[in-house]
């Protein structure tokens, strides 16, 4: 009991160390893959935001640089130059805009500005002005403003005195800004990028004003919303580091300043810490700082979700894989079980397994333990026919020896008294008699070589032949250099030989011919034995092939009563047979001499 139990503890331990070790592979490749999704949508993610960030700075760098373009143009004209310099040289009788004074002058700049724009204005406000407040500005619903206000307001003012004279004393070639609102029309309420250029003599390098082009920030602002991936944050800030720009989603977080962001050596490393998913950009035309954030909460959420989706899957996997384990395992060890109780009650008398199993699997190894059993019958069957033939020859052996010393005294006496009558015939008789006895009565050992069969049964014929004198003739063909080793029931050969003495020319005229003819391939050896005799009918041959194979399916079936002279030709096939089983040659022909032609050999390899 305590070794069934180890061996069905062991074989589930096989099946679940199996088991546990397919689920451990299974979840170290879906840890890779989690680790290996992690790395990549991580690298991803920077590469998405970088790229972004600086698509949108070149395209807002490709916007100032077209306004600058134009700017450097206008600035080059000869004759925007002389106006602007007979403007700035004379003396004014009062304040004001000479613009407003001279129309011919401002209508023949103005024009010039326009054909400068052709084919298309690119531009919203094209305008030039001075620190004597003259101005002049042109757009696509008016060629230039008569009055205005407001304008005349900020000309005067701190903050276009102090640009003013940080263009002509810094000697900016170019310096672009952002307002809040438009100062030219206020009630706009839209903001708006400007881009400065110093009106200047190019023979002098005096400076007679500065030119001015506008374009609405919305042309910024549609290129930033389109840095719109998941939850990022697009902040844009100018030359001095303040905040010009921020979409929703930035509004929405955590307000950041300038302070946190930058230093003197641009973005700090605190804020590239606190922040790994961000981008920073120059707008090298206005030296602008376009920053892209993405929260690291929007990037953990879809990594965490994947996660999660894997580890259900690989729970659900693991589910189904033990469900199918346990139902295999059920369904393969309760019909094993009912194998084994079949098996175990199997004794020499019941060799029968009632099994009954709905596997194909197992059906097939049922009908491998019925076809084991089946030959097992069959060799008990085959030793239990051999240990009674034994016994049989054992009882014949010991029959046949009574006094064989006096049979052979006899022979000598009848060989010496031969000699002394001079008549060597009865001396050779007397001698292949002996040897036929000799041979027949010895039992040490059931198998011969063919080479003593042989020499045996020419015994027999030469001793038929002193019998039946000139009506028999026999021939043996053989090879003569061939010690025919092979081995061979004992005294199979004679009583064939016997038998068509004895029934074969029981009919037939004389002289009664017999002929032995060997043959031998690679493969197998045969001997023919022919006669002129009276042959096999049609239902004698099929009796003998049927007890054969009767005996081939049967082993213990007893055969050896059925005899057609001699031992009969059953029992010596049988006899080969045993010796040979499949590998056994056997035929029962017509011969060229008349009668019939028995044919017996084997196979030499096991092949």
């Amino acid at each position: 009991m305590i070794k069934k139990k180890q061996t069905a503890l062991f074989s589930l331990t096989i099946i679940y160390f199996y088991l546990i070790l397919t689920i451990a592979v299974i979840t170290l490749g879906l840890a890779g893959f989690c680790f290996y999704y992690y790395k990549n949508s991580l690298s991803n993610t920077k590469n998405i935001i970088h790229q972004l960030t600086s698509s949108a700075a070149r395209q807002i760098d490709l916007q100032i640089s077209s306004m600058d373009n134009l700017a450097q143009q206008l600035v080059s004209n000869k004759t925007l130059i002389q106006t602007m310099g007979n403007l700035s040289n004379t003396e004014k009788r009062r304040p004001g805009n000479s613009f407003t004074e001279n129309y011919v002058m401002a209508n023949q700049l103005s024009t010039l500005l326009q054909q400068t724009c052709l084919p298309g204005p690119l531009m919203e406000r094209i305008s030039v002005a001075n620190d004597q407040g003259d101005y002049l500005a042109i757009c696509s619903n008016y060629k230039f403003l008569d009055s205005n206000q407001e304008y005349n307001s900020y000309l005067c003012s701190d903050d276009f005195l102090s640009l003013y004279k940080t263009i002509k004393q810094k000697e900016l070639i170019k310096f672009t800004a952002f307002s809040q609102y438009d100062k030219w029309l206020p009630e706009n309420n839209i903001p708006i990028i400007s881009c400065y250029r110093p009106i200047t003599d190019i023979y002098t390098f005096q400076i007679h004003g500065i030119l001015e082009i506008q374009r609405p920030f919305t042309i910024i602002e549609n290129i930033l919303k389109n840095i719109n991936y998941s939850h990022i944050q697009v902040y844009l800030f100018d030359d001095s580091n303040q905040m010009i720009y921020q979409n929703l989603n930035a509004q929405k977080a955590a307000p950041l300043t300038s302070d946190t962001i930058f230093d003197q050596n641009g973005v700090n490393t605190q804020f590239q810490q606190q922040y790994p998913f961000s981008d920073y950009s120059t707008i090298e035309g206005a030296n602008w700082k376009l920053i892209s954030i993405l929260p690291i909460s929007s990037v953990a959420q879809p990594i965490i979700n994947v996660i999660a989706i894997v580890a259900f899957i690989l729970a659900s996997l693991i589910i189904f894989v033990l469900i199918t384990v346990a139902t295999v395992e059920k369904n393969i060890r309760i019909p094993l079980r009912n194998l084994k109780n079949s098996l175990s009650v199997i004794d020499i008398n019941n060799l029968d397994i009632n099994f009954d199993s709905k596997s194909a699997e197992l059906e097939q190894i049922h009908h491998v333990f019925l076809e084991i059993i089946r030959r097992l019958k069959k060799s008990i069957e085959k030793h239990e026919y051999l240990h009674r033939q034994d016994l049989k020859s054992q009882m014949f052996a010991l029959q046949a020896q009574i006094n064989p010393h006096f049979i052979h005294n006899i022979l000598t006496v009848i060989s010496a008294l031969g000699q002394e009558a001079g008549a060597p015939r009865i001396m050779k008789i007397c001698r292949k008699f002996s040897d036929m006895l000799s041979y027949s009565a010895e039992y040490s050992n059931d198998f011969t070589t063919l080479s003593q069969e042989f020499i045996h049964t020419e015994n027999y014929l030469f001793l038929m032949k002193e019998r039946y004198g000139e009506n028999l003739e026999y021939k043996i063909i053989r090879p003569v250099n061939n010690a025919l080793s092979h081995v061979c029931p004992k005294l199979f050969l004679q009583p064939l030989v016997e038998n068509c003495i004895s029934h074969a020319f029981e009919y037939t005229l004389t002289p009664w011919k017999i002929l032995i003819l060997y043959k031998e391939t690679a493969e197998t050896w045969q001997v023919e034995i022919h006669d002129n005799g009276c042959g096999f009918s049609e239902q004698s041959k099929e009796e003998i092939f049927r007890l054969y194979a009767d005996y081939q399916a049967t082993p213990s079936l007893n055969i050896l009563n059925t005899k057609i002279g001699g031992l009969g030709i059953i029992s010596t096939v049988v006899r080969l047979y045993l010796l040979y089983d499949t590998r056994i040659i056997f035929d029962i022909g017509h011969s060229k001499l008349g009668g019939s032609k028995i044919t017996l050999g084997g196979y030499i390899n096991d092949d």
